[in-house]
């Protein structure tokens, strides 16, 4: 640490600054493991810090009230260490009242075992971090061992499994021990300093650790800024189920061409809460959201790999393709010839399909293909045009210019026959937006790339 550090106090998840460092009394601009050290922070009360918080790099802890142990129950201790037991947990300079969960009813003097731990107040701990446990009345010591998981989600006792695995963490390698903490995060994954605050494994030793599990794809880190690591097996999942997704969407609905790119990232993350009453502080939550940038890189994939087309933000299977029966085919017609026998005075797209009475459902999903096809343009909320009546009014528009200089309302409302205002301006608004026309006060004028054509 160094001075002007900035630093959280946990488990409260105060922040605070450091503005003097003294190692035996004498000032220091620094201090590293192993130094007696005191320190002056700015911005904190001595009254808010009590004995056994601990202070670290902000983000690097999180607070919990549950948490995974290695326990030797000492065979001294007497008697037998029931289920739900109070005791008092000592780790670094904190004592906290908690009680113990065992997979059994009790544990006998003279045992191992893997406990959990339910704490009154919430404590910042590392994995590999030693503790003890006295009970609570007398006061005596009973037993010890090594933390295994620091922010564990409550473990069953009828699934024998979830404390079974805990074998990986009290015996496997790191990269077994990050494969564990990387499955159990499932689809949002980890961030570094989650995965390192979780297992022990810091700095370049947790990047020499990443590198080979990162070339051979067994864990996927997405790109850019808020990077989240997601093991590999997890992500090839995420890509079949998002191939799932999109089967399931196109047989309930063939007409439609793809599925919005944010509708299929919002199916394929389902938004979930924190995982387990461990998290204490609101500051270091896990985040809810899941990674776009993630979501962004694991569609490029299933592009470049030929399964999924995507065009603008709509995404479909690369062999789904919108097929019309002969019922959908004469519906299209028909909407296309009240388009096209309109004019330039269409009807509003609810009046449209009330024409073809008996069909609407229909009818709205062949409505939006004609829109994808580019038979019928949007111009404004509910009013659509064919695009042979905008390839004329653009038309009349560019030869009445070039004869006349310029085009006013009124102009433009006898060249088209005499529209009404709802129609006028949504129409010199779109040859505006085309850059066909620019205006000019209240008149228009061809743009530049116009006046020669």
């Amino acid at each position: 640490i160094r001075l002007g550090d900035e630093v959280s106090i946990y488990p409260k998840g105060m922040t605070a600054r450091i503005r003097g460092i003294q190692i035996h009394g004498k000032d220091a601009q620094e201090a590293h493991p192993g130094m007696r050290t005191a320190l002056n922070l700015q911005g904190i009360d001595k009254d808010d810090v009590s004995r056994g918080d601990v202070m670290a790099t902000p983000g690097s802890l999180h607070a919990s009230y549950l948490v995974d142990l290695n326990f030797l129950y000492l065979a001294g201790a007497g008697r037998p260490l029931r289920h739900r037991s109070p005791v008092r947990f000592h780790v670094g300079t904190a004592e906290v009242i908690g009680r113990v969960l065992l997979q059994g009813n009790e544990l006998v003097p003279g045992s191992e075992a893997y406990i959990q731990i339910m704490l009154k107040e919430p404590v910042a701990v590392l994995s590999e971090d030693h503790y003890v446990i006295r009970s609570y009345s007398p006061i005596r010591t009973i037993g010890g061992g090594k933390i295994l998981h620091p922010v564990p989600r409550k473990r069953k006792r009828t699934r024998p499994a979830l404390w079974t695995e805990l074998d990986i963490l009290a015996k496997g390698g790191p990269a077994d021990i990050i494969g564990y903490h990387l499955k159990r995060a499932g689809v949002r994954g980890l961030s570094k300093s989650e995965l390192a605050m979780r297992s022990s494994i810091y700095g370049k030793r947790l990047a020499r650790e990443l590198d080979p599990l990162l070339s051979s794809k067994k864990i996927i880190c997405s790109e850019g800024e808020g990077q989240r690591l997601v093991h590999g097996k997890i992500y090839e999942s995420l890509k079949e189920q998002a191939l799932d997704i999109l089967r399931t969407f196109h047989n309930d609905n063939p007409l439609v061409q793809g599925l919005s790119k944010e509708e299929l990232r919002s199916r394929l993350f389902p938004i979930t809460g924190v995982t387990g009453p461990a998290f204490q502080s609101p500051n270091h939550q896990i985040t809810k959201s899941p990674n776009q940038r993630l979501f962004q890189m694991l569609l490029s994939d299933l592009v470049k790999s030929g399964k999924v087309a995507q065009e603008k933000d709509l995404v479909q299977l690369s062999t789904h393709h919108v097929t019309l029966g002969d019922e959908e085919k004469e519906l299209r017609s028909k909407l296309e010839l009240i388009f096209k026998q309109a004019g330039f005075q269409p009807p509003f797209r609810e009046d449209a399909l009330d024409r073809v009475a008996g069909h609407e459902k229909a009818a709205d999903k062949i409505f939006d293909l004609m829109v994808r096809e580019g038979i019928l343009i949007r111009l404004k909320d509910n009013l659509y045009y064919h695009h042979s009546a905008l390839d004329k009014i653009k038309d009349m528009v560019i030869r009445f210019i070039k004869k006349h200089g310029e085009l006013s309302i009124n102009e433009f409302r006898d060249l088209a026959g005499g529209l009404s205002r709802k129609y006028m301006i949504p129409l010199l608004e779109y040859l505006d937006n085309q850059r066909v026309t620019i205006r000019i006060g209240d008149k228009r004028k061809l743009r530049g790339g116009n006046v020669e054509c």
